[in-house]
């Protein structure tokens, strides 16, 4: 099971220095698993981050034996920046298809996107509480779900796809300030099914902390502390509520230098996950990874999608190229090479 960063802005990634003893190349030691993990440390008595012990550079050892100095670009942290996220996957010929959606942005932009959401269920559902129902895209593209649903049964074959058009429009309209990311991949699937489930449960980790890696990075660049609340894969019972296989590869990947460098020496929480669609940017996210997934599903046979991305504005995207790298790009698309045809 990876645990290590699978992403690293090209800033981190090309740091290097010209060994003093031999004029070697060296660089940060960002892939060896240490025992402990890459957090500020507190003293007895210290609340937050007043007194702590924030780690400011890092030693690597060349390999004629000296060693070299590296600084870390030590952040503190003044406000939050919120992270709501969720998922869809496809089978699509001999691929496995991830997708993994992130709709964030500070408290006054995250209040907008609530008002926005809750203006759209009401200009299509006016007599209905827009409380009282969630919008769950596979169900809502669906008819025969759709004609069994106890709300979306009101939602005509016809207004379905205007509704979802008016989602994209709150993406557009709020995209000038947005911190929208998503992380794709395409997994050539093992013919063994045993090979296939290993395969696919590591490619989700990937698509999973590529994701959180890059999030963790961006906010904390511009002193913003993130927060991650994602769709619950299993029933919640505590609160909060931690899934094991996020919570173990998270914390495992703190142990690795690369985390100190992607988080500017701040402790981050691990992802809280809640109910589905229990908030609005959960529901938003929702919309995105479907249509991002059934986009790129059907251009692997040259078919267009309902929606294409383009219409869901500006995003930030991180493609998978094996299994333990990615590649980022930020636009409204994804560029035809990296989709099989």
């Amino acid at each position: 099971m990876p645990k290590r960063p699978p992403f690293l802005p090209e800033e981190i990634a090309n740091i290097h220095k010209l060994c003093d003893s031999c004029g070697k190349i060296v660089r940060p030691n960002f892939w060896s698993e240490f025992d402990g993990p890459f957090i500020p440390i507190y003293p007895d008595g210290t609340k937050g981050e007043k007194g702590a012990f924030i780690q400011i550079s890092a030693t690597t050892s060349c390999g004629c034996g000296a060693k070299t100095s590296f600084d870390i670009e030590a952040k503190r942290l003044k406000h939050f920046i919120h992270f709501y996220g969720d998922e869809a996957e496809r089978q699509v010929r001999n691929y496995d298809l991830l997708v993994y959606s992130l709709i964030g942005g500070t408290s006054g932009q995250i209040q907008q996107i609530e008002e926005d959401v809750r203006a759209l269920k009401c200009e299509v559902l006016p007599d209905i509480d827009p409380e009282s129902w969630r919008i769950h895209t596979t169900e809502m593209m669906d008819s025969k779900k759709r004609i069994q649903h106890g709300v979306y049964k009101h939602i005509s074959s016809k207004k379905i796809i205007p509704f979802f058009e008016g989602c994209t429009n709150i993406f557009r309209k709020n995209e000038e300030f947005s911190w929208n990311i998503c992380s794709i991949g395409f997994l050539k699937s093992p013919s063994n099914k045993r090979k296939r489930r290993t395969y696919l449960k590591d490619g989700r980790i990937t698509v999973h902390q590529a994701l959180l890696s890059y999030a963790i990075h961006r906010s904390t660049k511009k002193e913003l502390r993130p927060m991650f609340t994602l769709d619950a894969s299993r029933p919640i019972i505590n609160d909060p509520h931690l899934e094991g296989w996020s919570y173990d590869t998270y914390n495992g990947s703190r142990c690795f230098l690369a985390n100190a460098f992607l988080s500017h020496s701040n402790d981050i929480n691990a992802p809280n996950f809640v109910a589905p669609g229990s908030h609005p940017c959960l529901e938003l996210a929702d919309v995105h990874a479907y249509f991002a997934a059934r986009n790129l599903a059907k251009r692997t046979t040259k078919q267009r999608a309902e929606i294409s991305l383009k219409e869901f504005g500006k995003f930030s995207y991180l493609i998978m190229l094996d299994n333990n790298s990615m590649d980022y790009l930020t636009g409204d698309d994804i560029p035809n090479k990296y989709i099989p045809s």
